[in-house]
């Protein structure tokens, strides 16, 4: 008798367990993705949140060292997803659709906020307005420039070229001595400084590669 009464038990608590893993095999779903930034790099410790918009359920976590999150046994249902991290602007996505043991995947694509833009670097190639990283100015007052050899294949990457560089041909007035300091009240803005060395003419041998 007791042995029956024991073999009952186990399976009532057997059947009690199976029915509770397949009701939460049923009703659950979940949401993972990459947090990335403009240039497509991770970007950790972002703070992503997911929601349900029916019920107002919420979870919170954190991206790991590849960027990555993940949420798992979410109620199924309709989610909105937020990330936040420092020096990018929040992102926030609607729309998403839980069904039942769907795994949602939800890239999240952040982008610099003004403050970060605005100390990133540029990349080589890149121009902000008309100017690019890599130009450098002469004095920009009549600058002649004479290609005597112009270039001359030395390989197939490799010219030559022989230059003459005529500055400030005209000998015209400068508003700032060359080399002298933004602060210096002598000199800078004042249209009766010249040019200096006034003009120059300068000989040399290029190499472009």
């Amino acid at each position: 008798m007791n042995k029956k009464l024991h073999l009952l038990v186990f399976l009532i608590i057997l059947i009690l367990s199976s029915v509770g893993m397949l009701s939460a095999q049923s009703t659950t779903a979940s949401i993972s993705g990459t947090v990335l930034d403009e240039q497509q790099a991770v970007v950790p410790n972002a703070t992503v949140t997911v929601r349900n918009v029916e019920t107002g359920f919420t979870r919170t976590t954190q991206t790991n060292g590849e960027g990555g999150y993940n949420f798992v046994n979410l109620p199924i249902g309709a989610y909105e997803v937020t990330a936040e991290a420092a020096n990018f602007s929040k992102y926030v996505q609607t729309g998403i659709t839980l069904d039942v043991n769907q795994n949602a995947v939800v890239d999240v694509p952040l982008k610099a906020s003004g403050g970060a833009a605005l100390f990133r670097g540029l990349a080589p190639g890149e121009r902000v307005g008309n100017a690019g990283r890599n130009i450098l100015r002469s004095d920009g007052i009549k600058l002649v420039d004479f290609g005597i050899i112009k270039n001359t294949r030395i390989t197939e990457t490799v010219r030559f070229q022989l230059r003459a560089d005529i500055f400030n041909s005209l000998n015209e007035r400068n508003y700032g001595i060359p080399n002298s300091v933004i602060t210096s009240g002598a000199n800078f803005l004042n249209e009766g400084a010249t040019n200096g060395g006034n003009r120059r003419i300068i000989l040399g041998a290029r190499l472009v590669f």
